[in-house]
């Protein structure tokens, strides 16, 4: 088999892995994963210099959320498009190193996909560095209206409100989440669940202010 061949072959390999890996519900939390990565670098010698390891290691919203797991604090700003780790800048409105990340394309997978962060979120359990800031973007339950369950089981908060408020910033950015004019002038309130409301001036500064 000739080298060329061979390149071919590892590549289409690399491609049918990294396939695999998109169809799994639960593939972009897992994508760091060292046995992941090594899977892909057994079938190409070459996976430092492919386009799939830059993939593997520029996807923003894994880098933020695992940053804010090993304690990094953030903070989102809607209106200015931008997001912060640690005090460092590593979002400011189309400006980005890297790929954000797969967003749905339709308003309504969109929609339920942040009511199903905001109710982990809601749900999380807080701690005395949640409870530290001084803005929220969404309302969460105070401990005492937790349930056992949600003790026990719940996100911590500072990474729910993460992944939440990251996930809604990133797909205002994109232009997934635009402004709907059936939701009305001011605000979008949830059939679901009428504690998560989205502000049109979140989503078009200026343009939903009273």
């Amino acid at each position: 088999m000739s080298r060329i061949v061979r390149k071919k072959e590892r590549f289409r390999q690399t491609v049918r892995i990294f396939l695999s890996l998109q169809e799994n519900t639960h593939w972009r939390l897992r994508i760091h994963s060292t046995v992941y990565i090594e899977r892909i670098k057994k079938h190409n010698k070459s996976f430092e210099r492919t386009a799939i390891n830059q993939y593997f290691r520029i996807m923003i919203y894994d880098k933020i959320i695992n940053e804010v797991i090993d304690g990094a604090k953030f903070t989102v700003n809607f209106q200015k498009r931008t997001c912060r780790v640690n005090g460092k800048v590593i979002v400011n409105d189309m400006q980005y190193d890297g790929c954000l990340g797969a967003y749905p394309s339709t308003e309504e997978e969109i929609i339920s996909k942040i009511e199903q962060l905001y109710q982990e979120y809601k749900h999380s359990v807080p701690s005395e560095r949640s409870e530290s800031h001084r803005r929220y973007y969404f309302k969460a339950l105070p401990e005492k209206e937790l349930s056992d369950e949600d003790m026990m089981y719940g996100e911590r908060r500072e990474v729910a409100r993460c992944r939440l408020e990251v996930y809604v910033l990133f797909c205002i950015i994109l232009g997934r989440l635009t402004w709907n004019p059936s939701w009305g002038t001011w605000f979008w309130c949830s059939e679901k669940d009428k504690d998560l409301i989205i502000l049109r001036d979140w989503i078009e500064p200026n343009k939903g202010e009273v």
